[in-house]
């Protein structure tokens, strides 16, 4: 068969001929990577067509394929199609048989057409050129109208990111996945995965992205970690893959901080202190049991390994918290508080017979307060008797069952005067919740001078005790009366 290429002279002779009929194209629809069949249609007006030449020209930007059958109206007729590519995007073919055979109207081919998996286009035109001759061999003018091809674009992934690209160890990041067009009704499901080397992310296995959107957002939270890693991850839509690479860096410790700041304590009281470490990351921990606590000066203050402070002289020191090459540090101030153990009002009677007699009262220190006793005072009423007879000692001894125990300190003779408190020096340290008995004794020359005032409640006892000594274990049974002698300890 030989086929003619329609040239402008060919058209122009024809166009003087019988003419009248019209070959058309028509219309179809296709996705990238599929097939659509277009029917090639003789409408002969009254004309005898009996035989068909046509060229279609198409986009190979579009169509990647075509090819041409016979169709019912052409194998009716007895006629055969013979088709070749004169030219990129161009096919010509023959529709041809037994000249005495007349082509009716109908479908005389069919167009089969491979849409390119790269098309990008919504539709793209097949268009039609025609010649034809008639029975008698003369040539027919043949009027040719075009088809189009709608190409439904598929939704399908455009892009895959994550923000940030770097994570901190156990760290999150959120990432997107964007479309290429509007996700359709129902949304577009977008499946998700990961590779790397021995790290696993904690994240999703799909991302819905709604109807009518482009974007969709997932966290994904990295694994707590020693050493730099890479993850890969992967997000599939339509047979698209879209991929994004993470790095994941152990965080660091960045600084340590302590709190309180420049605390001041009492000596024997106690501070916690708290150690905060900020990280490379910007996230913060309670570090306090796992950083190593130090004390700058020790006879200042002591510090547990939980991070507790203790006074234990007056002073200043440095608190200190360390984790590797990382510290911190605050100032601990501890000063001198002093406090009094015993009864210190004016009692609301005098004694009688304190003269060589030990007067002790029994008190109990507080919980939680320990410390060393500076002093003793003791309200003593009038009369006193004149010097030399105007002397007075004050101890302290241990508790034994309620009875005044083992001497602890005693002070030298000072003299008293009446109606006053009398105060004398020693020095002995005395331990937190612990009972002592705080005792008085004086060369009076009577039973009614140089006495102790006393406040009604407590424990007094008396023991006969010639002035000037105390005996270093009480083992004398003493006179025993529920009240509290005026007499008190100064503690620091």
């Amino acid at each position: 068969m030989q086929l003619y290429r329609l040239t402008a002279t060919s058209l122009l002779f024809v166009t003087s001929l019988i003419a009248g009929a019209t070959l058309s194209v028509g219309n179809g629809s296709a996705a990238p990577g599929r097939t659509v069949s277009l029917p090639v249609s003789l409408s002969s007006a009254g004309t005898q067509v009996a035989a068909i030449q046509w060229q279609l020209n198409y986009s190979t930007q579009d169509f990647s394929n075509i090819s041409v059958s016979l169709g019912s109206s052409g194998s009716s007729a007895a006629k055969s199609v013979q088709c070749a590519s004169s030219s990129a995007g161009q096919y010509s073919c023959m529709l041809s048989g037994p000249n005495q055979n007349v082509i009716g109207d109908g479908t005389v081919a069919t167009v089969t057409m491979t849409v390119s998996n790269s098309a990008t286009n919504s539709s793209s035109p097949v268009s039609l050129t025609a010649l034809g001759s008639a029975p008698e061999s003369w040539f027919l003018s043949v009027g040719a109208t075009g088809g189009l091809v709608t190409i439904p674009q598929s939704t399908s992934l455009s892009g895959l990111t994550c923000a940030p690209a770097t994570m901190a160890s156990a760290g999150s990041a959120s990432c997107t996945v964007s479309l290429t067009a509007s996700a359709p009704s129902g949304g577009s499901v977008v499946s998700l995965g990961q590779g790397g080397a021995g790290v696993t992310l904690s994240m999703p296995s799909s991302v819905t992205v709604p109807a009518g959107a482009t974007q969709a957002t997932f966290t994904i939270q990295a694994p707590a970690i020693s050493t730099n890693s890479t993850v890969t991850l992967f997000a599939t839509l339509n047979g698209v893959t879209k991929n994004f690479a993470v790095t994941i860096v152990p965080k660091s410790l960045s600084s340590l901080s302590i709190t309180p700041a420049n605390a001041t304590i009492v000596n024997g009281a106690t501070q916690q202190f708290t150690a905060k470490g900020t990280y490379s990351d910007g996230s913060t921990a309670d570090l306090t049991t796992t950083v190593t606590w130090s004390s700058s000066n020790t006879a200042v203050a002591t510090i547990s390994s939980a991070g507790l402070a203790t006074g234990v002289g007056a002073g200043q020191t440095t608190v200190k918290a360390a984790s590797g090459s990382i510290n911190g540090s605050t100032p601990l101030t501890v000063v001198i508080s002093t406090f009094t153990l015993g009864n210190t009002t004016t009692g609301t009677t005098a004694g009688s017979n304190d003269a060589n007699h030990i007067s002790a009262s029994r008190f109990t220190m507080p919980q939680g307060r320990s410390g060393a006793v500076t002093s003793l005072s003791v309200y003593v009423a009038a009369p006193v008797s004149a010097s030399p007879r105007n002397l007075f000692q004050v101890a302290i001894y241990s508790d034994n069952g309620g009875k005044p125990g083992t001497l602890l300190a005693s002070s030298s003779s000072q003299a008293l005067t009446p109606n006053s408190w009398n105060t004398a020096n020693l020095s002995v340290a005395l331990q937190a919740g612990v009972n002592y008995w705080l005792a008085y004794n004086t060369n009076a020359t009577d039973k009614t001078s140089n006495n102790m005032r006393l406040t009604p409640g407590g424990s007094t006892v008396s023991i006969s005790q010639t002035f000037g000594s105390w005996p270093a274990k009480i083992t004398k049974i003493p006179h025993t009366s529920n009240q509290s002698g005026s007499i008190y300890a100064t503690v620091q």
